[in-house]
């Protein structure tokens, strides 16, 4: 068995025992000798027995490895020899061997933790008192930016933490900055380590790293080695089963390493952000319903009041009409007014449904009325129609129109068709005549806003009576 006293730089001294016949020296825990000091590599040295002889070898440490004052790559020790790894030395004992009375369990390998400075770590109770502020500040009726920055400012005082950040994933799946606070003046743009942030999310745990920027080597990712800390604790924000982003805290102060109690504190204390930043967005999503609501009652109201409030009285004609739209709003269109002595009817209906579909039936309600004032024949109202609205209506846009004239005079009927069903003659007799378009070019049947080639031919028919009534139903 070989035994080492170690003595660090406070005095302190401890004694580390070992049977194997390798010994790891380093910072890394599953070294024989873990040495938890900054000033050590995490594989420092080690010590091998050959042949009984035992043999010290630097590792390519960065701070290099002594004995008795004396920088070494390899050499055998000497009973009594002493040490220096990093500001630790430690006093070799070669093997005893056990009498007959000696105990016969292995002594395995003791860790070893460098002793923590006066306000390295919070104290638990300290920790206690800021969850409960913190709860408070979140039952709190504050903005979700003023509480999160509060949030972080509170963290960094209480647990020697430098550089504090909560991030939230975007739409895209990137985390973004939503709160940041730091003692440490800089100009540089504030970065987490994508490898701590990647890993707590995916695995739903807060995950711990102490002195991040001792670690050296091929395990070591960019982002980690580029932060310059000397402890790292990056925690899943996590409301229910969805990750929503990651509570990330730094320090580069060589005496400051967040443990257990730091990381418990700082796993309690995302779940809680979590949950207020998913009742706010929640909050947020039903506010801004409301207020969606509350602009398609109004839009609701302002299109009603675009239809006629009531049809005008056609002298040998009974007028009739009835709308029942999907939604509060949308693209469906008729109306019925007078041009002198004729009546202009139209139905149409804008392809899609809601705002946008209702924006483009008020447009084309606009310049229907305005046109039949200049152009009396249906076929050329709706190509002046098309020609204007061809180039606004956008792609994948387009409307389906039926217009009608009426002269109640002569009891004349034109019509011109973009597109839309149809339209059904019904005669007194209770003949049903479907108004077709027998015309070698097939223009007749495209809607508005698909081609500006439009040519909505037309017929016209007389009635035979005064008593025949043409609906626009």
């Amino acid at each position: 068995m070989s035994s080492f006293l170690l003595i660090r730089s406070t005095g302190e001294q401890q004694l580390v025992s070992s049977e194997k016949q390798k010994i790891r020296i380093g910072r890394l825990p599953d070294n024989e000798i873990w040495i938890d000091d900054p000033s050590v590599s995490r594989r420092h040295a080690t010590l091998t027995l050959d042949d009984g002889n035992p043999v010290l070898s630097d590792l390519g440490s960065r701070n290099g490895t002594s004995v008795n004052g004396t920088r070494i790559s390899s050499t055998t020790l000497s009973s009594g020899d002493i040490i220096g790894v990093g500001t630790v030395r430690i006093i070799y004992e070669p093997s005893i061997k056990r009498g007959v009375n000696s105990a016969k369990e292995d002594v395995t390998s003791e860790t070893l933790s460098m002793p923590s400075p006066a306000g390295r770590s919070t104290p638990p109770m300290e920790l206690l008192e800021t969850v409960a502020d913190i709860a408070r500040q979140i039952g709190g009726d504050r903005s979700l930016e003023e509480l999160l920055n509060s949030i972080l400012v509170l963290c960094v005082e209480k647990t020697g933490a430098e550089r504090a950040s909560i991030m939230l994933l975007n739409d895209a799946g990137q985390l973004v900055p939503c709160a940041y606070f730091s003692t440490i003046p800089s100009s540089d743009p504030f970065a987490i380590s994508r490898t701590m942030a990647r890993k707590a999310m995916t695995e739903n745990k807060a995950q711990l790293l102490r002195d991040v920027a001792g670690f050296a080597g091929p395990d070591m990712s960019e982002s980690l080695y580029g932060l310059k800390a000397r402890s790292a604790i990056c925690a899943p924000l996590c409301a229910g089963e969805t990750t929503i982003g990651v509570f990330f805290l730094d320090t580069t102060r060589h005496e400051r390493q967040f443990g257990e109690v730091d990381l418990l504190f700082f796993s309690t204390l995302s779940a809680m952000i979590a949950e207020k930043v998913a009742n706010v967005r929640l909050s947020e999503i039903a506010r801004e319903k409301r207020r969606l609501d509350a602009e398609l009652v109004a839009a609701s109201d302002i299109q009603a009041h675009l239809f006629p409030a009531e049809l005008p009285t056609v002298a040998g004609y009974d007028l009739s009409v009835r709308v029942h739209p999907c939604r509060e709003i949308g693209g469906d269109y008729f109306d019925v007014f007078a041009v002198g002595g004729t009546y202009v009817i139209t139905i149409a209906d804008v392809v899609g449904k809601g705002i946008g579909a209702a924006m483009l039936m008020s447009n084309l309600q606009a310049m229907v009325r305005s046109l039949a004032q200049q152009f009396s024949e249906p076929s050329l109202l709706l190509e002046k129609i098309n020609a204007d609205l061809i180039s606004r209506v956008g792609e994948g846009r387009f409307i389906t129109c039926f217009l009608m004239t009426l002269n109640s005079r002569n009891h004349q009927i034109r019509y011109a068709n973009a597109g839309h069903n149809q339209p059904l003659l019904c005669r007194c007799t209770g003949e049903i005549v479907p108004l077709d378009f027998s015309f070698t070019v097939n223009w007749a049947f495209v809607p508005i806003g698909i081609s500006n080639l439009l040519n909505s031919l037309y017929r016209s028919l007389k009635k035979s009576g005064p008593s025949q009534k043409c609906g626009a139903k």
